[in-house]
């Protein structure tokens, strides 16, 4: 029996071509390569190779990465609420986006930022010197609910009125849920994109106040630019790939 993780790997690979994310145009060149290195062009196609691409027409530019955003989604859907024994607690896993109604200020870590971005629309001059860069949107977010007493209680009395009372855990001393994990799914990375996730990333560690959440980039890009997002920390994540080629069903 194959392992939960190594099917939900297996789908998402499967996922990126049905999709039309990973693709080899007429020429050979596989979608997620940058057409004026020889180098990525090569990278690309030994990707390709490993999942079994095809020539096809590829997802537009937008489409494409909205569509790798949702097989990220739904990889983390298939696998982390099965974790419940090492992470026990009531969690969602959302994709965000303009119009979502959740927003980085709608965790605990991150509230007090709604607060100064109606301050900075009041104010002109703190608005010019703060700029907007507090607020970032991750593609995909990975958070926990806050626990009621009762729940924290259950097998003995570990919390009542007189302490604790600005545990982020506790529901009844913080009602907006708790920011896990930000992850940024960019299929390609071209000009300042590595550096706008750079920036989102600072933002999250700058602005937060509390525990700071995971911070996770996945991509398909196959050029070396991206290595900037590694100069600092280790949050930068590629494509895992099978050992060998494998055709998928």
């Amino acid at each position: 029996m194959q392992a939960l993780i190594a099917q939900a790997r297996r789908k998402y690979h499967s996922g990126l071509l049905a999709n039309g994310v990973l693709t080899i145009d007429a020429k050979g060149v596989p979608s997620n390569a940058d057409r004026s290195s020889n180098l990525s062009i090569a990278i690309a196609q030994g990707i390709a190779r490993r999942l079994m691409a095809c020539e096809q027409e590829k997802a537009l530019g937008q489409t494409a990465g909205a569509k790798f955003e949702q097989l990220n989604m739904e990889f983390i859907e298939a696998t982390f609420p099965h974790l419940q024994n090492l992470r026990p607690g009531k969690w969602h896993i959302a994709k965000l986006g303009n119009r979502n109604s959740i927003k980085t200020s709608s965790f605990a870590q991150y509230e007090h930022l709604d607060y100064l971005s109606q301050l900075t629309k009041e104010d002109a001059k703190l608005a010019a010197s703060m700029g907007n860069d507090y607020m970032v949107a991750p593609d995909v977010v990975v958070y926990r609910e806050t626990e009621p007493d009762e729940v924290i209680n259950e097998q003995q009395m570990i919390v009542d009125d007189t302490v604790s009372s600005l545990s982020d855990i506790r529901k009844s001393h913080c009602t907006l849920p708790i920011l896990h994990a930000s992850i940024s799914a960019k299929w390609t990375m071209r000009s300042d994109r590595a550096q706008n996730s750079r920036t989102e990333a600072l933002g999250l560690i700058r602005n937060r106040k509390g525990h700071l959440p995971h911070i996770v980039v996945v991509t398909g890009e196959t050029d070396a630019r991206t290595y900037c997002l590694s100069c600092t920390w280790d949050w930068r994540h590629r494509l895992r790939l099978p050992l060998r080629p494998q055709r998928t069903r």
